[in-house]
This record gives structure tokens, C-alpha cells and sequence, in this order.
């Protein structure tokens, strides 16, 4: 089955767009948590609601 390209699609409801970034985004506090703020575009036709972000750490692979 081939991919559909969904960028012709309308944007119908909420759609996030979040640049994807590749830097350090620095040391984490010994207690576990930090605080960052990204930006995010919703580009769709109804409110956007970001519930949860989760981050993980990185494999070797994705550290070049």
C-alpha cells in the first residue's frame, strides 16, 4: 500500500507543528525534572491543547 501525502489534506481540527530541533538542551537538576519552553504552531481550525510531552534519553545513534 502506498503512503498518501498528507500535506495536501486541509487542516481539520487541531494540528501541531513543532520545528524538530537537534541541540543540547543542557543539564538536568539532580531531583530528575528542567524546564524548557518550546513553541508550538497549531495550524488547524479548532483550539490546541498540549496534554503531556515526554522525553527520553537519546541512543547512541541520534548523538552525532
Amino acid at each position: 500500500m502506498a503512503s498518501a501525502d498528507l500535506s495536501r489534506l486541509p487542516a481539520v481540527g487541531p494540528r501541531l507543528t513543532l520545528p524538530e530541533t537537534g541541540r543540547d538542551l543542557g543539564p538536568i537538576r539532580a531531583d530528575g525534572e528542567a524546564e524548557f519552553v518550546f513553541i508550538f504552531s497549531n495550524t488547524g481550525d479548532r483550539p490546541l491543547r498540549v496534554q503531556r510531552v515526554d522525553v527520553l534519553p537519546a541512543t547512541p545513534d541520534q548523538c552525532t
